[in-house]
């Protein structure tokens, strides 16, 4: 952002820098969605599906 401020970096380089940290955000987000998705997946298998419901 400061050298985009600063004149040191196009406006389309600014955009390109924004949508890749998007990406990787969105990237972590779908991890840790598909984690939590295989904990209850194994807690069902386990029988222990109760504990996490507490």
């Amino acid at each position: 952002m400061e050298r985009y401020m600063l004149g040191n970096l196009p406006g389309i380089e600014m955009r390109e820098a924004q949508k890749s940290l998007l990406d990787a955000e969105e990237r972590i987000l779908s991890a840790e969605y598909s984690t939590k998705l295989c904990e209850i997946s194994l807690l069902q298998l386990s029988g222990k599906i109760t504990r996490y419901l507490e």
